[in-house]
C-alpha cells in the first residue's frame, strides 16, 4: 500500500495496475480503497491558462 503514486511503483498500461520496480508485486496507491486515510490528496486539474478547471 502507498500512499499515493510514487516512481517506485510505476503503472503499466497493457494491464492498468501499478507494480513494484524490483519484483512486479501489485501496488496500490489508493488507501481510501481499503478503509484508510489518504496520505496526500491531489489538487484539482489546472486548465492550459493555469487556473482551475470549471468543475
Amino acid at each position: 500500500m502507498y500512499p499515493r503514486p510514487l516512481w517506485e511503483c510505476p503503472f503499466d498500461p497493457a494491464d492498468g495496475f501499478r507494480y513494484t520496480l524490483d519484483d512486479r508485486t501489485p501496488a496500490c496507491v489508493h488507501p481510501h480503497k481499503a478503509g484508510l486515510e489518504p496520505d496526500q490528496i491531489a489538487p484539482p486539474p489546472q486548465d492550459r491558462a493555469g487556473g482551475y478547471a470549471a468543475a
